[in-house]
């Protein structure tokens, strides 16, 4: 893992909290007033010692910068190689948007997810129109990501996953597809699975919530995963930050309240694999999965942004 910085600005005017963790040593610098106002008091504290004195804050900020460019250096690597593995199958198959096996569907949308952004954060376009191929060719019915060469394995997690993955293009700016919206495709992705909530909830299987297949005809169509839930749970709270539309937040409320009530997220914020529908949801399969417990997190986050940012501009004066 390479080192990581953090950077914390307190409330005072003139001290700054620079913490950088790196290997056994880790310094904490509080910026003052020093001699020069490109210094600052610093105190290394390692195993073997304890040491105080004035560091270049200009310094610093070099090896920070330093630090960035290795960083964009090893993700165009990485970038670079996955997008030659994609050509590759490209080539050989001639569907835009796919990977060769053994690589599922919801890991292709991931991973272009992840190329947009890339091309945000380092300023790196040259896969951009790859990118907006993929994504756009995959769309299939409703514009919804529901391509009919997935029918016999289509789950919701795996078409939020390319939901997210639109979701992303239009937080980030990525250039427009043809003749929509990146945020319109995402808010197709959710409308579906808006109305497949809602059927489930009338119908009182296990008080709502998403099953994880989409299709009867499927095998997994009972299980109720967390995937499924936690990425209509973000992908229902980041519309709800980006639109301002206030329909979003209420479904990103109820099927969080859901999950808990399911238990697939715990009082201690635990989040577990899922349950069956044809056991009425009575317990729980407890696998872990870190990217679910990530999906659950961020939503979480984004939704006391939205309703912390609401509570404040209701308390403030209005003239």
């Amino acid at each position: 893992m390479s080192p990581m910085r953090q950077a914390h600005l307190s409330r005072s005017s003139h001290t700054v909290i620079l913490s950088i963790t790196q290997n056994v040593c880790t310094q904490w610098c509080a910026v003052t007033r020093s001699p020069s106002p490109y210094q600052s008091r610093c105190w290394s504290y390692s195993a073997r010692r304890q040491e105080p004195g004035w560091v270049d804050v200009r310094l610093v900020s070099r090896f920070m910068l330093t630090k960035l460019e290795s960083i964009k250096s090893v993700a165009k690597t990485l970038a670079g190689g996955i997008v030659e593995a994609y050509k590759e199958t490209l080539a050989e198959d001639r569907v835009p948007g796919l990977f060769s096996e053994p690589y599922y569907w919801w890991e292709a949308g991931t991973v272009f997810n992840g190329l947009i952004e890339y091309s945000h954060l380092t300023g790196d376009t040259q896969y951009n129109a790859l990118i907006s191929q993929a994504l756009q060719h995959q769309l299939g019915d409703y514009n919804a990501f529901m391509p009919p060469n997935q029918t016999k394995t289509l789950g919701n997690d795996d078409q939020s996953s390319w939901g997210l993955a639109a979701m992303n293009a239009a937080e980030v700016g990525f250039p427009k597809p043809n003749g929509t919206e990146w945020v319109d495709i995402a808010a197709k992705v959710f409308n579906t699975q808006a109305v497949r909530y809602d059927i489930e909830e009338k119908a009182g299987t296990c008080g709502g919530g998403l099953r994880w297949q989409i299709f009867t005809f499927n095998a997994g169509y009972s299980y109720k995963n967390a995937a499924s839930n936690g990425n209509f749970f973000l992908l229902a709270a980041r519309l709800a930050k980006f639109t301002g539309n206030a329909t979003y937040s209420q479904y990103a409320d109820k099927v969080y309240k859901w999950s808990k009530a399911a238990k697939l997220v715990t009082d201690d914020y635990r989040v577990y694999d899922g349950t069956d529908a044809n056991t009425n949801c009575s317990s729980t399969q407890k696998l872990l999965w870190t990217a679910t417990h990530g999906a659950y997190t961020e939503g979480a986050a984004l939704m006391y942004n939205i309703v912390c940012s609401f509570s404040i501009q209701r308390s403030l004066p209005h003239h």
